[in-house]
């Protein structure tokens, strides 16, 4: 099935099987894609410590597809009903009800999707599903390759007698936000501030990035009357091409949550596209905290002030908007909408909803991982089959998704 977006004038044709493998379900996994155009072929892989295999097959898919340095048509090729289903069938559904299911709840992988769905417009794709093990020589080498990494990925762990203790890799979080001289880029309109505040591993740091820009063109009113900012302050103020190497080098490789998310990209790739430079999806991973919020708190109100004042944040120096300062502002509202915990009191007639946030010091420990010995993972492999035996098919460990 071709996807529903057509891009004129393709007709570049390429080639992509991909494959994902998981040793358990969350365990070490790796991901693979065989990357066919005319007659060279490119094997990409890769490999993660604790993950799934749904995750394994989405990545495949995804590191192919960005492996494409223009649009393709392409005809990609998977052994997973998940990716192809959810690509021909489940994700219209997912977007037009905000990434939510029909139970109701976030749907699983969602910040893969997103970046799948992303990379998928940029081409014309043909899902194709392939049987997997049947003698598919795509799908074997894919599958070969995304085990060769998983097997290169352990033996880099370091080894010892005793029970093998891994950190967990670094998150690199960038919270952003930007004020323009209006509401459409396509309008002509520019940006004139962006804000960014950085978080390892969910703590925040000492670093961050803002900067004024000259625009060029006049305010709009009604801009004016939301974050306050004149032309005239903009005097002697740099344009964004003049920092935008540092910006992309702030942003790269990092995951990038801002709310509303399709505004600010929408005037990042407008001022990216004007100096001839790839889109920010390119650069970083971009996640939506308002399609989070919205998952959240449904049929509320998720506004950054409506968020603060359910979370007890306080948002008083918040008279008009300012890129840093709702930066700031986010990371508080972010950190306590996926790590505060709720509590209800019942003194009144009427429930009340309290949000207690607890702030963890900085220089707290990371986080660490246990991992089982090979031997210990086989035995409890045995066991569940042997579970999964007994109970008829029943067994909810092999059942696990992601």
């Amino acid at each position: 099935m071709v996807s529903n977006l057509i891009l004129s004038g393709i007709g570049m044709r390429a080639e992509i099987y991909s494959d994902g493998a998981c040793r358990g379900n969350p365990g070490p996994g790796g991901w693979a894609a065989i990357v066919r155009i005319s007659n060279q072929e490119k094997i990409l892989s890769g490999a993660e410590i604790n993950t799934t295999n749904n995750r394994m097959e989405l990545m495949g898919a995804i590191q192919g597809l960005e492996s494409l340095a223009e649009p393709y048509h392409v005809s990609l090729y998977t052994d997973s009903q998940y990716v192809k289903k959810g690509m021909e069938t489940w994700i219209a559904a997912w977007k037009k009800k905000g990434w939510i299911t029909q139970e109701k709840s976030p749907v699983k992988n969602m910040d893969l999707w997103m970046r799948l769905d992303q990379v998928c417009s940029y081409h014309v794709i043909e899902w194709h599903w392939v049987r997997g093990h049947t003698g598919n020589a795509g799908n074997e080498l894919a599958d070969q390759s995304a085990n060769q990494a998983i097997d290169k990925m352990l033996r880099s762990q370091p080894k010892s007698t005793e029970a093998k203790i891994v950190s967990t890799p670094k998150l690199r979080q960038i919270v952003l936000d930007t004020e323009t001289t209006g509401f459409k880029p396509e309008e002509g309109h520019r940006i004139i501030e962006i804000g960014c505040v950085e978080l390892i591993d969910r703590k925040r740091t000492d670093r961050q990035w803002q900067t004024y820009l000259y625009p060029d063109r006049a305010i709009d009113p009604g801009a004016i009357g939301v974050h306050g900012i004149t032309l005239q302050k903009l005097e002697g103020k740099p344009r964004f091409k003049e920092i935008a190497d540092d910006l992309i080098e702030f942003l790269r490789g990092a995951e990038v949550l801002i709310h509303n998310a399709p505004f600010d990209v929408g005037f990042l790739n407008h001022e990216l596209k004007n100096i001839g430079k790839e889109p920010i999806e390119k650069i970083c991973k971009i996640i939506d905290t308002l399609t989070l919020a919205r998952a959240r708190h449904p049929g509320q109100k998720n506004t950054l002030d409506a968020l603060c004042q359910r979370y007890q944040i306080d948002n008083s120096k918040r008279d008009l908007h300012g890129a840093l300062l709702d930066a700031e502002l986010l990371v508080k509202v972010y950190l306590a909408m996926t790590g505060g915990q709720v509590k209800m009191s019942l003194e009144n007639k009427q429930s009340e909803e309290k949000i207690v946030v607890q702030v963890l010091s900085k220089n707290r420990p990371r986080l660490q991982i246990v991992l089982p010995f090979p031997e210990e993972e086989s035995e409890h492999q045995i066991r569940l089959a042997a579970i999964e035996k007994m109970s008829g098919g029943n067994c909810l460990w092999q059942k696990l998704e992601d």
